[in-house]
């Protein structure tokens, strides 16, 4: 396997396509941090995130984002939730190779896929990431739910009705491309954190906006919100890729805290 780096910014509309067909005849590799279009958000507002370009005698079999820190220690990309090699399965290779070739003393990870079999080795520990399997769709996703024992839809149920009759009807919005709204969400969840300045100057903030801005048929941001009457009272930020959603990035209005807003929407 050769490899061959590049700056994030570099990556032509040709690697862009064939890093995209790569991760979608995986689907180990589903989640949207997976995506082409993520790394080149945090690139857009990081000079330091590099791409690793895996070949042989084929072609490009893969792709490997990461950062680079001082003494040539390499990490993940920031807010990164899901990490790994957007390669094949049936690609063989050795981590050792691809972090020497990267030019790397190390790599530093923490929320790496469990299924990459040459990174076995480097596991601490293993968890589990909850999902939502709602391919037979919602209302049989409530039945199966229902009949498992949970009480937690029945108790959303009861407080989407408490908002609705103390403060207004909701009406929900499953996308919106408006930043001000984004700017609204961050500030609310700048202030549950503890945050004493505005995100609005962030590079956090600066790629959630362009994520925001990326909308084609495999990659979007979402930006969902949910409107109490006139009330603005709660929002989420997440990213889609093809049938995935993440969630990602959510916040509510604290002056409707008591209705738990954020479990509505």
């Amino acid at each position: 396997m050769q490899v061959k780096v590049i700056p994030a910014k570099e990556l032509s509309r040709e690697y862009v396509d064939l890093w995209s067909s790569i991760q979608s005849s995986n689907p180990a590799l589903s989640s949207p941090f997976f995506c082409p279009e993520f790394t080149k958000a945090i690139a857009s507002v990081n000079d330091h995130v590099y791409v690793a370009i895996l070949s042989d005698s084929s072609g490009v079999i893969g792709f490997f984002p990461f950062t680079v820190t001082g003494h040539s220690v390499g990490r993940n990309l920031s807010m990164c939730d899901y990490q790994g090699v957007v390669i094949s399965d049936s690609v063989e290779w050795e981590a050792k190779d691809l972090i020497d070739g990267c030019g790397l003393k190390a790599w530093d990870f923490d929320h790496l896929i469990a299924s990459q079999a040459p990174l076995h080795k480097f596991h601490r520990f293993i968890t589990q990431s909850p999902i939502l399997d709602l391919s037979n769709g919602y209302d049989a996703y409530v039945i199966e739910k229902r009949a498992e024992g949970t009480e937690q839809i029945k108790k959303c149920g009861n407080l989407v009705r408490k908002l609705e009759r103390e403060v207004g009807p909701l009406r929900f919005a499953a996308h919106v491309q408006d930043t001000t709204l984004l700017d609204q969400l961050l500030r609310w969840s700048d202030s549950k954190h503890g945050g004493t300045s505005s995100c609005q100057a962030s590079q956090a903030h600066k790629a959630l906006e362009k994520i925001l801005a990326t909308q084609t048929s495999h990659f979007q941001g979402v930006l969902s919100v949910l409107y109490a009457g006139n009330e603005f009272v709660a929002a989420h930020f997440g990213m889609r890729c093809r049938s995935v959603w993440h969630y990602w990035w959510p916040a509510y209005n604290p002056q409707f805290g008591a209705y738990s807003p954020g479990i509505a929407l």
